[in-house]
């Protein structure tokens, strides 16, 4: 079986400490693929993900799900100050609630910004920038940009009988609501691995956790994939 793991930073496969999804996968004589794109949106995610991998050469995807409300700006040669300057001139609320602009745009129309997290340390310039440009847009057409190219995915996997599982990390585990994403969707929580949540995060993995948290969570997910007969249907 050929497994593609793809989504956040937490997809990636660190080199020293592993992946959960790599334990359990091995565990059962499985071949894996590692698709994790750091910081960015699931508009980015998906559409490099697609660019580069055939959702047809895989048995079974493995998703981990990113804030939706992350976005990107592409900089090529232009200093982050400047670019969202510019930005906050073209996305404005008014602009993403036109329809005519809308329609000229296409959908979904990609931000495209690595470090726009307000949570990121930056520079007083920065930040300030970075709260305009989040308070000159419309969040709703953000998250359903992010929503819809997490669709997209789900359709490309109904299209070829690929069975999905959403993967929520700890700290979006705690507010997670089944009802948000597609109808069907089978979705592994992270949260209850470990009571204190230090022992979650490792911050020299690139996927944020140590090889304790990583066998500790193949264990879980063993369990989860066998009690809804998610390989099985």
């Amino acid at each position: 079986m050929k497994i593609l793991v793809c989504g956040d930073s937490y997809a990636t496969l660190d080199p020293c400490e592993g992946h959960w999804a790599d334990v359990w996968a091995k565990e059962n004589g499985y071949d894996v693929t590692h698709e994790g794109y750091e910081g960015e949106s699931h508009v980015n995610i998906i559409t490099k993900t697609l660019q580069k991998r055939n959702v047809s050469d895989y048995n079974f995807i493995i998703y981990n799900v990113t804030d939706f409300l992350r976005a990107e700006i592409d900089i090529e040669g232009n200093s982050l100050s400047n670019v969202l300057d510019k930005t906050l001139d073209i996305y404005s609320d008014s602009n993403f609630t036109n329809k005519q602009f809308m329609e000229t745009q296409g959908w979904p129309v990609n931000i495209s910004p690595n470090g726009l997290d307000p949570n990121f340390p930056q520079d007083e310039i920065c930040k300030e920038k970075t709260f305009n440009f989040y308070n000159s847009i419309n969040l709703y057409w953000l998250v359903q940009a992010n929503y819809n190219s997490l669709l997209l995915l789900v359709e490309k996997c109904k299209t070829n009988n690929i069975p999905i599982v959403f993967v929520i990390e700890p700290d979006m585990s705690e507010t997670n609501d089944p009802e948000f994403y597609p109808e069907g969707s089978s979705i592994f929580t992270t949260r209850d691995y470990g009571k204190n949540k230090q022992t979650y995060y490792y911050n020299r993995s690139t996927n944020h956790f140590n090889k304790h948290v990583h066998k500790g969570l193949a264990d879980m997910f063993s369990s989860f994939i066998n009690n809804n007969n998610i390989l099985k249907q």
